[in-house]
């Protein structure tokens, strides 16, 4: 096979599959949009690049380069997944066990019971909504009045 061939190879699987890739993103985009608000630049390049995947992991003959440029995305995200996602789970476990023994922990004494960074606490039970429970009040609140 010659260079040239390859490229028009890749340029016909492309042209073949351009059309389903485009129509699956706006589908996967619009669906997913919420009613109220715009969804964030953010959210629709997780949504790229994560279909980019799906696609290249279904077919993987298909060029990273062509798709990459197709999607708008970097190409050196189509090679290697991040480990967060794992992490991240495997944190929600701890932290969901450490709330259920106990309920009236906050963020700093969840991380310190977990041996772990308050930011990692946060960002994992934010990406979640797990929230603390919130202490009531006990007694009367005190009020300070300044006398002049």
């Amino acid at each position: 096979m010659t260079p040239s061939d390859a490229g028009s190879m890749e340029q016909l699987t492309m042209q073949e599959v351009q059309p389903e890739n485009s129509l699956a993103c706006e589908e996967k985009i619009s669906s997913s949009k919420k009613s109220s608000a715009v969804s964030s630049s953010s959210e629709n390049r997780r949504k790229k690049i994560s279909l980019a995947r799906d696609l290249i992991s279904q077919s993987p003959w298909l060029s990273k380069r062509a798709l990459a440029k197709q999607f708008g995305i970097a190409r050196s995200t189509l090679y290697r997944p991040g480990k967060l996602r794992e992490k991240d789970k495997r944190y929600l476990g701890q932290i969901l066990l450490i709330m259920k023994d106990n309920p009236d922990y906050g963020q700093p004494r969840i991380a310190l019971e977990m041996g772990r960074n308050i930011k990692v606490v946060k960002r994992v039970m934010k990406k979640y909504g797990l929230r603390t429970k919130k202490r009531k009040m006990s007694g009367e609140p005190i009020q300070i009045f300044r006398t002049a």
